[in-house]
């Protein structure tokens, strides 16, 4: 109550004026125990019953308004607690966006720290790819600068193998020419000694004699079928090779049958080897004479 007086000071006047009040009914109170005068006995016992049903209505007023001040009191502390609610709840939002604005700063330094991370190591890569890169095309250069030595190198060899190789080769065939022409001028000098050895031997008659041999040596051989006529004559071309061997015997213009003709040729054959010369120069390989024994 006395917390209620001191914030509302019209119910401190209130009050002071009731405890009067009391203080005088008490003094009426007590007048009533002290003789009067016989003279005025009502008006005093009246006076007294007024000033106590004006105390008990202004106690009871004062009671109303202490419980109406109260109400307002509850009402203004349930205010303020309201508002204090209020308060506390408005400083817990902010503390809150606060934290959240806090949260989310942190987030984006986190993600711009992040972001600038990535960054550093992106551009890292791209360093360290150019610098691969650069590495590679250097060395690559490096690889085909030395392929192209090489290559000259290689063609340089080449070349002088190549120059060597015909210069060996002009050699070769300046020698082979020469041995050619050495060869030649010996062969045609043997030719001519030969031809002149010849033409020596068929003046001799020799070559005449070697022919003749040979005919000889094949009608020795030739055995005479039973129905071969008399007069034959046939040409034979006798192909020989050194030693008298027979290669090949055609029989050219003859008079004669088929038969008589197969039989000519088989003493060829059997003939050899044929009869050599007594000069080698009179060798001949392909020899052409007349087949005409007698009848």
């Amino acid at each position: 109550m006395w917390e209620f007086l001191r914030n509302h000071p019209g119910g401190l006047f209130l009050s002071v004026l009731l405890h009067g009040l009391l203080v005088v009914g008490a003094g009426y109170a007590s007048l009533r125990s002290v003789p009067f005068p016989d003279a005025a006995p009502d008006v005093s016992i009246k006076a007294t019953v007024v000033d106590e049903s004006m105390i008990q209505e202004e106690m009871r007023r004062l009671e109303r308004e202490e419980e109406r001040q109260q109400a307002q009191v509850e009402a203004e502390q349930a205010r303020i607690d309201e508002l204090r609610r209020q308060r506390e709840e408005a400083e817990r939002e902010a503390r809150e966006a606060e934290e959240r604005a806090r949260a989310e700063s942190e987030r984006q330094v986190a993600e711009a720290e992040e972001a600038r991370r990535q960054a550093a190591e992106e551009a890292e890569k791209r360093r360290a790819a150019e610098a691969e890169r650069q590495r590679k095309e250097e060395a690559e250069r490096e690889r085909l600068a030395e392929l192209e030595r090489k290559r000259k190198a290689e063609e340089e060899r080449l070349a002088k193998l190549e120059a060597e190789r015909k210069a060996a080769e002009q050699r070769k065939r300046e020698e082979a020419e020469a041995r050619r022409q050495a060869e030649l001028e010996a062969e045609l000098k043997a030719q001519l000694a030969a031809e002149e050895r010849r033409r020596s031997a068929e003046r001799s008659g020799e070559l005449a004699r070697y022919i003749a041999l040979i005919q000889q040596s094949v009608e020795r051989s030739w055995i005479r079928p039973p129905d071969a006529a008399s007069g034959i004559e046939c040409e034979l071309l006798v192909r020989q090779i050194p030693g008298g061997d027979v290669a090949d015997v055609q029989v050219g213009a003859c008079n004669a049958s088929a038969v008589v003709q197969r039989s000519i040729v088989n003493a060829v054959y059997k003939a050899a080897p044929l009869p050599e010369p007594s000069d080698p120069s009179l060798f001949e390989r392909n020899l052409r004479f007349v087949f005409r024994p007698e009848d």
